[in-house]
């Protein structure tokens, strides 16, 4: 068997600092359910489970506004939406803000 902990040495405590600062226990427990839907939902990539993600996704932030994670993913379903050209206005608010400055 190889060794490859000497690969991975450096890396190790910036990944211990990442999993505790994802850490879901400080996150309101329903906005994470509504978060880890989202997500799996996302992954399939389609644009049915896409406006599907988004919906849980934003639900997720409603519950709990601190939660990058759910912010994070929120915003994938928008760039996936754009990427793909499923909706002809992903952010149309933000533009209205924008423009009335």
């Amino acid at each position: 068997m190889i060794d490859l902990e000497w690969i991975f040495a450096p890396v190790m405590p910036a990944t211990i600092q990442i999993e505790r600062f994802h850490s879901h226990e400080e996150t309101n427990p329903a906005a994470y359910d509504c978060f880890s839907r989202g997500r799996e939902l996302w992954h399939r990539l389609t644009k049915q489970t896409n406006s599907d993600a988004r919906d849980l996704l934003q639900r997720a932030v409603e519950l709990d506004p601190n939660f990058a994670s759910a912010h994070a993913f929120l915003a994938l379903t928008h760039g996936l939406d754009y990427l793909n050209r499923w909706r002809l206005r992903s952010f149309p608010s933000h533009r209205r803000t924008r423009r009335n400055s």
